[in-house]
C-alpha cells in the first residue's frame, strides 16, 4: 500500500468515527452525523466509478462540507450559560 493510499484510508476512517461519535453523543445535531458518513463513503466510492467518479466525488465532497458548515454553525449557536453555584453560609 503507497503511503498515499494509507493516508486516504486513515483521513477516511477518521471521518467515519467522527461521524459515528457525533451521532453517539448527542450534542451536536444528529442527523449531521450520518450525513457525514454518506458524504465519506460516496466520495470514497467515487474514486473506484471509473468514468463516474468526478461527479460521485462531487458529490460526496459537498455532502461533507455542507455537513461541516452545519456542525460549525451548530456550534457557534450554543450559547451555554455559565454555572452559577449559590454559596453555602454556615
Amino acid at each position: 500500500m503507497s503511503p498515499s493510499a494509507a493516508i486516504s484510508l486513515g483521513f477516511l476512517t477518521g471521518l467515519i468515527l467522527s461521524g459515528v461519535a457525533t451521532m453517539r453523543a448527542g450534542v451536536l445535531p444528529r442527523l449531521a452525523g450520518p450525513l457525514l458518513i454518506l458524504g465519506d463513503v460516496i466520495f470514497a466510492v467515487g474514486t473506484f466509478a471509473g468514468s463516474a467518479s468526478l461527479i460521485l466525488e462531487i458529490m460526496g465532497a459537498l455532502i461533507t462540507c455542507a455537513t461541516f458548515v452545519w456542525l460549525g454553525s451548530a456550534l457557534l449557536s450554543t450559547c451555554v450559560a455559565p454555572l452559577q453555584r449559590t454559596a453555602r453560609v454556615s
